[in-house]
């Protein structure tokens, strides 16, 4: 470890970078790879700002711990501090809204100056860094702006066009009850030409019924309806 520590001085391993459309499953996928679950879920909009986990492989497990980040100061405004390892998803949820009240004066829209982070030391994860971004919505539902679409499209390509941007991955989450080519999330990583640098995940593949099933394997192929996913595919 010493050695890695003074031969790798400065190296950051890759993000992996969550993007996918409003309740299509995203936190559900990186609490697989996060193999814990800290990420709050919602019937609407539930991740407000980017959530960055950061894994570390450590010879025992340690307490999680949460911390609040200014983008703009680049200052840590709160924590880390210690979560508790069966509610810490409502740790999470809470100051969320604490958050984006702070900045909203009430419980909407997203934040694009503030990001939540997750420290997650355990000998049963590897060395990764993970982002979840809010969900992409198409337009603004119950007390959201109206420029809700705008803010969450905002916040997902300010990363991209950021200087860790560069050194990302994607993972694009669409629901396998949808053609890939009519996702949001597609298009903003089409826009960007980042197809070389994303793979692919469908969700919800358990509300495939006999008939649309078929359609899925037809993506997967690359027929019509797909999006072509070189090199690493779906």
């Amino acid at each position: 470890r010493d050695l890695l520590a003074v031969t790798l001085d400065g190296w950051q391993p890759p993000l992996v970078v969550v993007v996918g459309e409003e309740s299509s499953g995203k936190s559900s996928v990186l609490e697989r790879l996060m193999m814990t679950p800290l990420l709050p879920r919602a019937e609407n909009i539930c991740t407000r700002l980017p959530i960055h986990v950061r894994l570390r492989r450590s010879d025992r497990a340690l307490p999680q711990k949460l911390e609040v980040f200014n983008l703009t100061t680049n200052t840590t405004e709160r924590g880390p501090y210690v979560i508790a390892a069966q509610s810490g998803a409502a740790d999470v949820s809470e100051e969320m809204g604490r958050i984006i009240k702070e900045e909203q004066g009430a419980l909407k829209g997203v934040s694009a100056t503030r990001i939540i982070i997750l420290h997650i030391s355990s000998p049963d994860v590897p060395f990764l860094d993970l982002i979840d971004m809010p969900g992409l919505v198409t337009a603004p539902s119950g007390t959201e702006p109206s420029d809700i679409a705008s803010q969450t499209e905002a916040v997902v390509k300010a990363h991209m066009q950021s200087k860790q941007g560069s050194n990302s991955l994607y993972l694009a989450i669409v629901k396998a009850t949808s053609a890939p080519n009519t996702s949001n999330a597609m298009k903003i990583l089409n826009e960007a030409k980042l197809y070389g640098k994303t793979f692919g995940v469908f969700t919800f593949c358990d509300e495939l019924n006999q008939r649309n099933a078929p359609r899925l394997k037809q993506w997967v192929r690359n027929g019509q309806g797909a999006v072509v996913l070189d090199p690493y595919g779906w």
